[in-house]
């Protein structure tokens, strides 16, 4: 029982982690293409009106 939550409790621990690093990483393109992206939601905005 004991062994089963400890487990439970690594794999959230995992799953945040590898969720965090993933935003980190879309962050830092997010940063790198934010012009590129900023006109593509700007035509996306206004074309599917």
């Amino acid at each position: 029982m004991f062994q089963k939550l400890e487990c439970r409790i690594y794999f959230k621990k995992a799953n945040n982690f590898r969720l965090d690093t993933i935003f980190k990483k879309l962050f830092h393109l997010y940063k790198i293409n934010h012009p590129f992206l900023e006109l593509f939601s700007y035509v996306h905005k206004y074309t599917l009106k």
